[in-house]
């Protein structure tokens, strides 16, 4: 049964490809209408640290038509404009309120008339349990895709919020061992799909594939990682990372990704090449022509919640893998020795990267790595996944009031709170409501909503 499918997501859609993408799109290709809301934040926003990520939000909310704008025909986009306090209750009310219409609107008119509604979520936040109450789906499902709350302070009020939604939701799913553990504990109904090798991946021949001409200047050993590169934060060590490149100067380290933050000490590096994010389709161009590929993860709370994706693409690439010993990768090198190279130490991830460059040209460890790859791959994934929603959606639509969740109200006392709060929501109604009725309200609109 086709339905209309909101998915709420813990990144923006604009950010580099990762499994959020993956299931919308699986999603959308299954004939299912898709509405992606960009992440709405488990924290405040700081200036001095999320600066690029406000530009950038700001800047699709102004080209978009009142938030939405189209990835294609199946899939819409919201970046809603928000009060950005994820646990204040005036701000709460207004984003809940706001947002619900926005929603509510998009699945009179831009959704499958009639059709069930199902709710992903990767984001346990208060706005997110309001706007599912509000929505009233017919399956609910929180997608727990990593530790939400880790290590940082600003994040402790999310920890209750998780544990309800592994308490109430219809499903919930993980992408590992220690996430499953966790949503366990809650009594939840788990099951855990960690992200898989994107299938475009197999359909390119290597063989085929061109040098990128930014990569083609640097000479080999070429040892690469892709991913997000910032100076302070819980996932790359950039300290470990430091070290190893500076005792190594006679092999190039390639960083591919999106700079958050500041990023000067790695630019300072000589051997260090970073040549800023790139499309999810040139990848495959990038790691056809490495030698080593690393993922120089911290170890703690966060990363050992963690399943990477770029490893299955590293793998499938045939490339030997030198990486911290994360949970995940532990769990992977116990299971397929000499497939990955642990090391917690720049003397020790040296001297595995001299080791797994002894192994370049190494045909059958490269096969192995591959096979490994493909076992793992996204449509096998999503498979699982489209089983469990379809067992849900049979359910609810036996005994439909599958809603479980509590009642949590966050109206703020007081008429001047009341009043203000009036004016906002019939202010963001106001151009809310025009993308579907052909209330024109200013700039022209996308050809998604005419």
């Amino acid at each position: 049964m086709k339905c209309n499918i909101i998915v709420f997501g813990s990144i923006d859609w604009s950010e580099h490809w990762q499994m959020h993408h993956q299931l919308a799109t699986s999603l959308s290709q299954d004939g299912h209408k898709i509405l992606y809301v960009d992440n709405t934040g488990v924290r405040p926003p700081s200036i001095s640290r999320d600066r690029n990520r406000i530009a950038r939000k700001l800047k699709e909310i102004i080209f978009s038509t009142y938030g939405f704008r189209a990835s294609d025909d199946s899939i819409t986009i919201l970046s809603p404009l928000l009060v950005p306090h994820p646990y204040n209750r005036f701000a709460l009310t207004i984003n809940s309120l706001t947002i619900s219409a926005k929603i509510q609107n998009w699945l009179a008119n831009g959704g499958l008339a009639h059709a069930p509604v199902i709710v992903v979520t990767f984001l346990p936040t208060p706005l997110i349990y309001q706007l599912c109450k509000k929505i009233g789906p017919n399956v609910l499902v929180y997608y727990c895709a990593n530790d939400m709350a880790g290590e940082d302070p600003s994040k402790a009020p999310l920890i209750p919020w998780e544990i309800a939604f592994f308490k109430e939701s219809n499903q919930v799913l993980t992408i590992s061992a220690e996430l499953t553990h966790r949503a366990g504990k809650s009594g939840a109904c788990v099951s855990e799909v960690p992200p898989g090798l994107d299938d475009k991946f197999l359909r390119i021949d290597p063989d085929v594939l061109q040098e990128p001409d930014d990569l083609a200047s640097i000479p080999h050993p070429r040892i690469g990682y892709i991913g997000a590169l910032a100076s302070a934060t819980d996932v790359f060590d950039v300290e470990l990372f430091l070290l190893v490149v500076q005792n190594n100067k006679h092999l190039n380290f390639i960083l591919i990704g999106p700079a958050y933050g500041e990023i000067s000490v790695l630019l300072a590096e000589e051997n260090i090449f970073v040549l800023g994010p790139k499309s999810h389709e040139a990848i495959a161009s990038y790691l056809t022509f490495m030698d080593v590929a690393l993922i120089p993860y911290r170890v703690n709370r966060f990363t050992n919640s963690v399943n990477a994706c770029k490893l299955n693409e590293y793998l499938y690439f045939g490339l030997p893998v030198v990486s911290t010993p994360f949970a995940e990768a532990i769990k992977i090198g116990a299971a397929y020795p000499g497939l990955i190279y642990l090391a917690d130490s720049s003397d020790s991830f040296s001297a595995a990267i001299r080791k797994a460059l002894s192994e370049v040209g190494n045909t059958f460890l490269s096969q192995a790595r591959n096979s490994y790859a493909i076992s793992t791959c996204w449509s096998s994934k999503y498979a699982s996944i489209r089983k469990v929603l379809d067992l849900h959606l049979e359910r609810s639509l036996q005994a439909p009031s599958s809603m479980r969740l509590g009642s949590f109200e966050f109206i703020p006392r007081g008429s001047c709170c009341r009043f203000v709060l009036l004016l906002v929501v019939l202010a963001d109604l106001c151009v809310t409501i025009d993308p579907y009725f052909g209330l024109r309200v200013g700039s022209a609109r996308s050809s998604w909503s005419t």
